[in-house]
Formats: structure tokens, C-alpha cells, sequence
């Protein structure tokens, strides 16, 4: 008993916080519309938020003061030339929606918080954060839709697009600002650009479609630059799940047939000035590529005897490649800055189980459901062809189950 006294005793002492301790609060993980530091956000008032850390259990916030400012030097000096939201009693954190001054199309903010505690105390300034106002509607658009001239009347390769531009002098900041009717890989100066898969990601098109807004300014230099992109059919031009629901639809293309690009892209320079390079006719494009055939249900057929090393650089001989068809962008679909995180890369696997049910097919197993694709070398003579196929179960006799695919090919 008396040792049981003691330890209590210990442990009270040990979790009592000292009557002379300070306890802190501080704003932490600051986001726009749920986005760190997102360069494209379409709402006119966008929704601030932060979450709140303390060294001090049952601690809350009473209080709290926003800045946001035109220019980070302003923000490091406390004027929030934009918005100075001062002292306002409240415990949110969340959702706060912006009351400043009105924003320009891709204009920046530079946005920092403090809060106050329960002893009225306040914490300091946070990290600073930043979001950019996105191009909002079509008007700020001057790009032009492109897609490959001819008439496509059956599954086609994916286009590849391809424009070289000139930089005028040291590029301070460069932003793309980028969509298709379809999905597209993005590529400056033989480098892909971002980590985004799938994107735009899938809409409803005769409606809106999504744009990304990506910061490319560590791709591009001082003179020459190479822009290209590959454009798949996607969602746009596949084959979907709604192919099997619509009455009387047609199995793909439920909304277009020939997948398109679009693509504004700004070089900001030190002296204030701007440069905009547009996707227009003076682009060229080709089906010639190794992607032959790519869909989301059906699966890719790529023939490496295609590739086209350099094709997104400068100096690649383009001459076989055609001009493109241009159009204006209309009223409908809406361009609209995507407001989630992108579909992304977030863990690679390998497989636990290998096994042959059947001579010359082998089943590698993964460990769980996941989506993604695979990764493979092999050496074998000119014309080889390896076929993947991928599904969820097996069958009792250890092949591959796909009744459950409902008609999806699911083949590299």
C-alpha cells in the first residue's frame, strides 16, 4: 500500500505542469480552400484554415487576426494590404472565408495567422503561406483548343503535341496553366512536368473540365524551350462505365472522339513584364507514337519501335508532324481550377507471391487491392510482345479471375 502511495504521488508531480510553465498556442498547417499553397483557386472569397498545436492539454484558441498581403515583403512587415481581418473573437479555424479587397486573375497573396489563447495571450505569426487566384472563367483564357486534323472514326494512338518558344531574358516565374478533353502527360524541355496522373481527371465535358496550374520554373531557361504533351482518350474518348448504362450509346467516345489540349503558359520576368506562349495552329502534333492504343477500362498497347527520343525538346526534327486544328474556347465546357488534391503516386509495391498455374504464365500477387500500373525490364529480340493482365481474385485453380471486370479488358 505504501509503495502504491508513493508511485502515486511520483506520477501526480510528474503530469502537474509547473505554476511558472507558459503554455503556447500556435497556428500550424495553414490551407486555401484545403490546398497547401495552391496556385490556381477559383473563388472569389476562398476558405482559410489552420490547425492549432500546444504544449498544454484542453488549451483553446479565443481569438484570432489574419494578414494577407500583395507581396511577401509586406506580409514580413505585418501590412495586410489586402486584408487585415484584426482581432476577431471566435474559436474557428476552419472555413474562414477571405473579406479583403478584390483579387486579380492570378494575382498572389502571401496570408500569415496568430491566435490567442485562453489567457487572452497571443501566439506568434505563423509560417506565411500563399494561394493565386485562378483564371476564374473563360474569358481569361486565350489559349486555343488543339487536336489532331484528321477524321477519327475508330479507337486511335494518343496525339502527341510539340511547340518550341523563346524566352526573352531570366525567367523570374513561370506558370502553365494546362487541360485536355482526354488526359495528358506535360513536358518542358524533355522533363515531365509535375507529379499529377490522370489529369484533368474525369467531369462531366459538355459541363466543365478541370485545369491544373503548375509552377514549371525551374524546367524552362534562358532562350530556347520545347513544350510538348501526350493526350490519351481518357474518360473523354473511352471506353467508361456508362457505355453499358446509356440506352443505345455508343461503347466509347460517349462525349468526344478526338481528345484535345490546351495549354497558357506565362513567363514573368524581373522587370515586371510577361510573356504568354498559347496552344494556337502553330502547333504541330502526331499519332505516330509508341502509345497506340490507351483506355481506362481496356488497358495500353504501346510499340517501343515508335518511340521519339528528344520529341520535347529542341533541335527535334518535327517535319513529318502536322499542324494542328485550333479552336476557340467557348462558353461551354467551363474551365475550372481543380479544387482536390490530384491523383498522385503515393507508394510503389512488389510482389509477395509469384507463382505458374500455367506454362508461361506467371501471376505475380501484389499483397492487396490497389490501383496503379507496373514496372518491368526484360531482354528479349526486336518484336517481342509481353502481355499483363490484372484483376482481384483467383480462380480455384490459381489463374486469373476477370468475370468480375464485367467486360473490361484490363491488358498491357
Amino acid at each position: 500500500m505504501r509503495s502504491g502511495l508513493l508511485l502515486g504521488a511520483i506520477l501526480a508531480m510528474a503530469f502537474a505542469p509547473p505554476s511558472h510553465c507558459h503554455a503556447s498556442l500556435n497556428p500550424e498547417s495553414l490551407r486555401c480552400e484545403y490546398l497547401i499553397n495552391p496556385l490556381a483557386v477559383d473563388a472569389a472569397r476562398p476558405r482559410l484554415t489552420w490547425v492549432l498545436a500546444s504544449d498544454r492539454r484542453g488549451e483553446v484558441q479565443t481569438a484570432y487576426q489574419i494578414l494577407v498581403a500583395s507581396s511577401a515583403d509586406l506580409l514580413d512587415n505585418d501590412q495586410g494590404d489586402l486584408w487585415d481581418s484584426g482581432k476577431s473573437q471566435s474559436d474557428q479555424t476552419a472555413q474562414i472565408e477571405y473579406d479583403g479587397k478584390p483579387i486579380s486573375p492570378a494575382a498572389s497573396c502571401w496570408w500569415k495567422v496568430r491566435v490567442w489563447d485562453t489567457a487572452d495571450t497571443p501566439s506568434p505569426w505563423s509560417t506565411a503561406a500563399t494561394w493565386r487566384a485562378g483564371l476564374r472563367e473563360n474569358g481569361q483564357w486565350t489559349a486555343q483548343w488543339v487536336e489532331w486534323p484528321g477524321e477519327v472514326i475508330d479507337r486511335q494512338p494518343a496525339s502527341m503535341f510539340r511547340k518550341s518558344i523563346t524566352a526573352r531574358g531570366p525567367v523570374k516565374r513561370a506558370t502553365a496553366y494546362v487541360s485536355a478533353l482526354g488526359v495528358y502527360d506535360l513536358w518542358i524541355n524533355g522533363k515531365r512536368v509535375g507529379d499529377q496522373i490522370l489529369a484533368p481527371e474525369w467531369t462531366d465535358y459538355k459541363v466543365r473540365v478541370q485545369y491544373q496550374a503548375l509552377d514549371v520554373t525551374g524546367l524552362v531557361t534562358d532562350g530556347e524551350n520545347t513544350v510538348g504533351a501526350c493526350v490519351g482518350d481518357g474518360w473523354y474518348a473511352g471506353r467508361i462505365g456508362l457505355s453499358t448504362i446509356v440506352k443505345d450509346g455508343p461503347t466509347w467516345g460517349i462525349y468526344g472522339r478526338n481528345p484535345k489540349f490546351i495549354l497558357q503558359l506565362d513567363f514573368d520576368y524581373a522587370d515586371g513584364t510577361r510573356q504568354r506562349v498559347v496552344t494556337d495552329s502553330s502547333w504541330k502534333c502526331t499519332k505516330n507514337g509508341p502509345v497506340r492504343r490507351s483506355d481506362i477500362l481496356d488497358g495500353e498497347i504501346q510499340d517501343a519501335r515508335n518511340s521519339m527520343p528528344g520529341w520535347s525538346e529542341a533541335n527535334f526534327d518535327d517535319a513529318a508532324w502536322q499542324s494542328v486544328t485550333a479552336t476557340a474556347v467557348d462558353d461551354a465546357p467551363l474551365l475550372v481550377a481543380q479544387p482536390n488534391e490530384p491523383i498522385r503516386v503515393i507508394e510503389e509495391l512488389k510482389p509477395v507471391l509469384l507463382t505458374e498455374p500455367t506454362p508461361g504464365t506467371y501471376i505475380y500477387d501484389l499483397g492487396q487491392n490497389m490501383v496503379g500500373w507496373c514496372r518491368f525490364t526484360a531482354a528479349a529480340p526486336a518484336g517481342t510482345t509481353a502481355t499483363f493482365r490484372y484483376g482481384e481474385a483467383l480462380n480455384p485453380d490459381g489463374t486469373l479471375y476477370t468475370a468480375n471486370l464485367r467486360g473490361a479488358r484490363q491488358i498491357d
